[in-house]
């Protein structure tokens, strides 16, 4: 099952994104919704408040969270490779960052 938290390959098309479930284990046991994710990517700037830096302790080390990379994953077969967990410090950091571009603060 997809869970919160988990680091994916979500293939798309001839594309291949790692992504970030953020939808809840409730949510996500539900096979006939899709599945909420952030896309992953290779770097951010260290300055932006849109992303959030991979810690070694992560699947995909170096790689940051796009916080407007949402995206909504209708097949779950296109979840092809699961990576892992986010460590709970980073995945604190999405929640926050999330909270704030979302000005739910």
């Amino acid at each position: 099952m997809v869970r919160r938290g988990q680091v994916w390959t979500w293939v798309r098309g001839a594309e291949r994104h790692p992504v970030l479930v953020i939808s809840n284990d409730e949510y996500n046991a539900l096979p006939e919704v899709p599945v909420w994710a952030l896309v992953i990517v290779p770097g951010l700037p260290q300055s932006t408040p849109f992303g959030v830096h991979m810690c070694s302790d992560d699947p995909l080390p170096g790689a940051s969270v796009s916080i407007p990379g949402l995206v909504q994953i209708l097949d779950r077969g296109s979840l092809t490779e699961n990576h892992g967990y986010l460590a709970p410090g980073t995945l604190d950091s999405v929640e926050d960052a999330l909270r704030e571009f979302m000005e739910l603060t």
